[in-house]
């Protein structure tokens, strides 16, 4: 028997100061202590919300291929599995699939029968939806605040830049990778195979000031994979290439 240890972090902010990844894996490894030294594996999803898919989060994907029957998936709460009941059932039915066991640290249904611990189960991922919901709803009214305002709001998304630190413009060289993108995928490969594909040709995500190279990922590379239609509002040529 081992333990898989996934963590995950919804913001660019956690991933950099990993404040919240060091608070879960406190409460993790605390659990281990209590409960008896075993082996362990972590796997982390950083910068990635509650409400992605499954398949859309590589390290949790690869997380639930490492199980073998008798492992623990282990998780300091059940937000950090997400924020999606219909999501987190599905997550959790992989598991029992792998015959392995789901513990969360903080909360311990051990003394409860398999209906009250499914229903409680259900109650904490419909508080973590809702909260998720809250959080989008004043994030979106601080964004039209400072819209309205005449401020520039949040990132800039994969294809576009700045030309006068006021305008966002095409970005020619992010949108031919963002093209390759829609023919790959029209020609059926996976994210995987695509992330993979491009990082072979040289053709990198958007570097940082941490990170001058950043190869694709699987949840990398399916994010910004929607912008390509932004684009092609934007540039009506893409369209007929």
């Amino acid at each position: 028997m081992k333990y898989v240890i996934y963590y995950r972090v919804s913001t660019e902010e956690q991933k950099k100061s990993g404040l919240g990844i060091e608070a879960q894996e406190k409460y993790c490894m605390d659990y281990i202590a209590r409960n008896g030294s075993h082996a362990y594996l972590v796997f982390r999803d950083e910068a990635v919300s509650g409400g992605l898919r499954m398949e859309d989060r590589e390290n949790l994907v690869s997380a639930i291929e490492s199980l073998k029957p008798g492992d623990i998936f282990l998780i300091s709460s059940r937000d950090r599995l997400g924020r999606d009941v219909i999501q987190n059932a599905m997550t959790e039915c992989e598991i029992e699939k792998k015959k392995a066991k789901l513990v969360t640290v903080n909360q311990d249904d051990s003394m409860m029968d398999e209906g009250l611990s499914r229903l409680m189960k259900t109650m904490v991922d419909a508080f973590a939806q809702y909260e998720r919901y809250l959080i989008s709803r004043r994030t979106k009214a601080a964004l039209a605040c400072k819209k309205a305002k005449g401020e520039r709001v949040g990132h800039i998304p994969y294809g576009y830049k700045l030309d006068d630190k006021k305008n966002i413009i095409v970005n020619e060289e992010e949108a031919s990778t963002l093209e390759n993108m829609y023919l790959m995928r029209k020609n059926g490969l996976t994210f995987r195979e695509i992330a993979i594909r491009l990082n072979d040709l040289g053709k990198y995500n958007r570097p940082d000031r941490d990170y001058p190279v950043r190869p694709w990922t699987h949840g990398a590379t399916s994010r910004v994979y929607l912008n390509y239609e932004r684009l092609c509002e934007a540039v009506p040529s893409l369209v007929s290439r």
